[in-house]
């Protein structure tokens, strides 16, 4: 997914539903600078754990809801992310798809003129048809089978 945004060395690559912090170490050691955020605590907690013992420092870390992430305007080149879903997903009483909805109206904000989204999302979510809808273009979308009821949609967005 970092691969797909076309991150590139020295980027400002942003996961704000980091969870254990996976996508974060992808980027770190493709050489770009991490920033995740997380609504639960724990999550955070265990994130840095992971990262440091890749020998990876964020640049920003800590407990924050998507849709509204401390960070200034204009200030990420990348935002790669795989929101939570399924029944063992915490979500906070909200759905998928409303996650999703407010992230991407968080991320219009602080993603820089020419920045990309990487976002995973259960295919009947329509993630592509959201971004779509908050401004985004949407550039190509890959869809991976999991099991009987569940498919993933990867998009790929450009802020114009």
């Amino acid at each position: 997914m970092v691969n797909l945004a076309q991150s590139r060395l020295g980027d400002v690559v942003l996961d704000p539903f980091c969870g254990a912090g996976g996508l974060l170490i992808e980027a770190g050691l493709m050489g770009c600078r991490i920033m995740g955020f997380d609504i639960d605590r724990r999550m955070v907690k265990g994130s840095l754990k992971n990262l440091r013992f890749f020998g990876l420092e964020p640049e920003g870390l800590g407990v924050a809801d998507a849709r509204r992430t401390p960070i200034k305007s204009g200030g990420i080149n990348r935002i790669v992310t795989d929101p939570p879903y399924g029944t063992a997903s915490s979500t906070f009483g909200l759905t998928t798809k409303d996650l999703i909805e407010g992230f991407f109206s968080a991320a219009a904000d602080i993603l820089k003129d020419d920045g990309r989204i990487c976002i995973a999302a259960p295919e009947k979510i329509g993630v592509s048809e959201i971004g779509i809808k908050h401004g985004f273009r949407h550039l190509e979308s890959h869809f991976i089978y999991v099991h009987r009821r569940l498919t993933r949609e990867i998009a790929v967005f450009k802020r114009d």
